[in-house]
């Protein structure tokens, strides 16, 4: 029955992602509770960048235009809400098309080659993820089990590896 098909479909993870159907739910699930509202996505936004600026206060210096920053001012910065917004939307259109390979990859792509001259490397990346994984657990407690933390975890792997990838390859040019 058609019924049956669908229920072991929800386990067969797909080429790109190697995520199943199942785990990319529980991904859009937990992400839907970060933006509930374009307001509350970039405030988290914002709280996420103070998180990993705390975490590799370092990082900061590659912005031009928030080096420098108090945690006070970054607070407040409406440089800070910009970019912050940016990237919980460039996140959500990444978690939006985990089932269109090929436009999936070619956004990683994007974004691991916009950043390359701004010598933002993988290893940023990788970090970033990190302190976002961090980031969920603390915002979403009982609603980010261990099983959509594991989802979350799969998904990076992929995202930084195609972000690599695409550093690696804008730096030949």
């Amino acid at each position: 029955s058609k019924m049956a098909d669908t229920e072991a479909d929800r386990d067969v993870p797909d080429e790109v992602t190697r995520l199943t159907p199942k785990q990319k739910l529980a991904i859009r699930k937990s992400w839907s509770l970060v933006r509930p509202t374009a307001k509350q996505m970039q405030q988290n936004g914002v709280d996420l960048f103070l998180v990993f600026f705390t975490a590799h206060p370092d990082y900061q210096n590659l912005f031009k235009k928030l080096k420098g920053l108090s945690m006070d001012e970054l607070k407040t910065s409406g440089k800070m809400r910009a970019h912050a917004t940016l990237v919980m939307s460039n996140l959500s259109s990444v978690l939006d098309n985990l089932d269109d390979g090929d436009c999936l990859v070619d956004l990683l792509q994007k974004i691991g080659a916009d950043h390359q001259p701004r010598h933002v490397t993988p290893e940023h990346f990788e970090n970033l993820t990190i302190v976002l994984m961090k980031f969920l657990e603390d915002k979403l407690g009982s609603h980010f089990d261990d099983f959509t933390k594991n989802s979350w975890t799969s998904a990076f792997k992929v995202v930084n590896q195609v972000i690599k990838e695409a550093n690696l390859e804008k730096r030949k040019k």
